[in-house]
């Protein structure tokens, strides 16, 4: 790989690890950074997907926001330093998403500072970028009991289908694979379903 801007097939992409594309990429070879992105998707809709709750975000607007911040990892991730590039991407993006929230200002007085928010779900996404190798072992445990806060009070506090429905979309699911796995009528009522969860985890978590 002495040529970091050769062009890879994806037999080669496939086989190169996370920070050997890294490395690559910050050389300048595109075609490292779109395998990264590509590579990465998932995560990166999956991220955005847990600030569903405040209003007046776009979710197309985050995914981009959260793409942009993505590559932003992908330029500055030291891979001399022994930390995982996952989850040092997973906090760029998870800073980069909170700041688009706080800016538009639509979450004002509505629990966002509480220690009780969606965006918690993944455990570490309140962590400042700092060493991605040191998760502070007190801030872990904080996070896991927001978890399990969350899921308790929508399990207890949503109607079976309004739960169902969330547990699908924070796992990834598209509106219409919920819209087949719950055997809803169509993708409106998995619409409506989430809206209306979200109301309700919204006075809850602003209680």
């Amino acid at each position: 790989m002495e040529n970091k801007n050769l062009s890879l097939t994806e037999r080669e992409i496939e086989l190169l690890s996370d920070d050997e594309l890294v490395v690559l990429a910050q050389h300048g070879n595109e075609d490292a950074v779109t395998a990264l992105i590509v590579r990465y998707k998932p995560l990166i809709k999956l991220l955005t997907r847990k600030y569903f709750i405040y209003r007046g975000v776009d979710n197309d607007d985050l995914v981009q926001e959260a793409t942009l911040a993505f590559i932003k990892a992908v330029r500055h991730h030291d891979v001399n330093k022994g930390s995982q590039f996952k989850s040092f991407a997973f906090q760029c993006i998870g800073n980069r998403l909170r700041d688009v929230v706080r800016v538009n200002h639509t979450i004002n007085n509505e629990g966002f500072n509480a220690s009780v928010s969606l965006t918690d779900l993944d455990g570490n996404e309140s962590e400042k970028i700092t060493d991605a190798s040191v998760v502070d072992p007190l801030d872990q445990a904080i996070s896991n009991e927001v978890v399990e806060k969350i899921i308790t009070i929508a399990k207890e506090e949503l109607p079976k289908k309004q739960y169902d429905v969330l547990m699908l979309f924070l796992e990834g699911y598209s509106y219409q694979e919920i819209m087949e796995k719950l055997t809803l009528k169509n993708t409106k009522q998995v619409d409506n379903a989430l809206a209306a969860a979200r109301r309700t985890l919204r006075d809850l978590l602003s209680e």
